[in-house]
């Protein structure tokens, strides 16, 4: 994997469907191929009998839809049923969520953001 500091607060455990069935050789040497370029991403493990892929990865360097757009490229996009559909829109969801925070410069509290309760003072 692309070497990069493990950020344990955005670290995420993620399964994703793979539309395309492949085998042992060629599935392991593309996904691998493609996603340790990727900075951020930690470790690939391939399900070959359920055609799914997980991944650990840090949320404050990569994004879902960056690992979606390489699964594509490689030639294995993401499944394309219900659940998966489900899945992917909660993944990109929180992803950006996280992305987001880890490069605010505020990192401001939901609860009470900065200049809030300065304005009327």
């Amino acid at each position: 994997m692309a070497e990069s500091k493990i950020n344990n607060d955005y670290l995420v455990n993620r399964t994703i469907s793979l539309t395309n069935h492949c085998n042992r050789k060629q599935c392991e040497g593309v996904l691998h191929e493609y996603l340790k370029e990727m900075i951020g991403v930690h470790e690939v493990e391939v399900n070959y009998h359920q055609h799914s892929l997980r991944l650990v990865y840090d949320t404050s360097k990569v994004r879902f839809e960056d690992i979606e757009k390489c699964l594509k490229m490689a030639g294995y996009p993401v499944a394309d049923t219900y659940w998966s559909r489900m899945r992917t829109a909660m993944y990109k969801f929180t992803d950006e969520n996280a992305y987001s925070k880890a490069h605010s410069a505020t990192h401001a509290c939901c609860s009470q953001p900065r200049g809030i309760y300065t304005k009327g003072r």
